[in-house]
């Protein structure tokens, strides 16, 4: 059996990101939908298998990179080689790659990061690219993101706590850069959650208000008519 520590198995990591899921759910139950683990290690799988194919486009486009052109310009040239191998599906997990790209696996470059010709390679394996030994430390850089990210997120999730739970555990940077990751969705979720929950008000809020208007423009009508269908539910 595997030991606390640098040793910790597979199994506990993904137990304690259960764990760090379910008390980040209870601060904001109506905002953080409910997950089981399968679909947690279903979501890295998804995460660790676009990551890798972005770093691999990103890579090309870095190769592909003319003097003066700015990072800001190689991203946008990765993004149309993404999707111009990926069947138009554009890349929308630049938050994640941007902590992961500081890990040796996923930089850009790296002759580990796995093809796709690999069928039965780590891509399928979520926790496989959990447990490898020997990830370079993380760059001093890193530390300043965090800190910005820790300042950017809601107080109602206690950031603290889970911070101190990772030290306790004293897991592997890597391990630790999951936990963040898997963190960061948490909050976009929630994030997104709340922008719907203030847009249904303001939409509402204008339902009553034309719904009560004597006289409406036709433009008006039109807009109480969607509104009206949009809202349907609450008068069955």
């Amino acid at each position: 059996m595997a030991k606390k520590g640098t040793n910790q198995s597979k199994g506990d990591l993904w137990k304690t990101i259960m764990r760090l899921y379910e008390e980040a759910r209870e601060d904001a139950p109506s905002a953080i939908k409910q997950r089981t683990m399968k679909s947690l290690t279903s979501r890295w799988e998804t995460i660790n298998r676009d990551v890798s194919r972005w770093v691999r486009v990103y890579a090309q486009a870095k190769r592909d990179k003319a003097s003066g052109i700015s990072d800001e310009d190689v991203e946008n040239h990765a993004q149309y080689l993404y999707q111009k191998k990926y069947n138009g599906v554009k890349f929308t997990l630049m938050h994640a790659w941007k902590e992961m790209k500081h890990l040796r696996k996923w930089q850009a470059g790296n002759n580990e990061v796995p093809s796709e010709s690999d069928g039965s390679s780590k891509r399928s394996h979520p926790d496989d690219t959990l447990a490898d030994e020997g990830e370079n430390p993380r760059p001093d850089g890193i530390k300043k993101a965090k800190k910005k990210g820790k300042q950017a997120a809601s107080s109602n999730v206690n950031m603290d706590a889970f911070t101190n739970a990772i030290s306790e555990m004293n897991v592997r940077t890597s391990n630790r850069e999951l936990l963040g990751i898997q963190m960061l969705e948490y909050q976009r979720e929630r994030d997104a959650a709340k922008a719907k929950q203030k847009e249904d008000d303001r939409q509402w809020q204008l339902f009553m208000f034309l719904l009560n208007k004597p006289h409406l423009e036709e433009d008006q009508k039109v807009m109480l008519a969607n509104l009206k269908e949009k809202f349907n539910y609450m008068f069955k």
